[in-house]
């Protein structure tokens, strides 16, 4: 039997809702966590964005000495728009 198409779409409703609440959980756990990040070359208003091995989008104040570069940062502050904002880790 086919299944209606109403039951569908709410079954897909509760599957995105699931997904949004896992990964915003997900980040939330990585607070304060370092990681290796390759940051872009591009200058987003100001910004620079890279992505840390697991995936997780990352900014910081663009600098041209950082792009292509692999960065060990912490995570400190998530924004609005899910992006964590970083500190880069000294190195020893």
């Amino acid at each position: 039997d086919k299944v209606p198409s109403k039951v569908i779409k709410e079954r897909s409703q509760k599957l995105h809702k699931l997904s949004e609440r896992k990964k915003e959980k997900f980040y939330l756990d990585q607070k304060s966590k370092s990681y290796q990040v390759l940051f872009e070359s591009q200058n987003n208003k100001g910004e620079m964005y890279g992505f840390t091995e697991n995936y997780i989008k990352v900014k910081l104040p663009f600098d041209i000495k950082l792009s292509n570069q692999i960065i060990p940062v912490t995570l400190n502050k998530l924004d609005e728009n899910g992006i964590y904002e970083v500190n880069i880790k000294p190195e020893k």
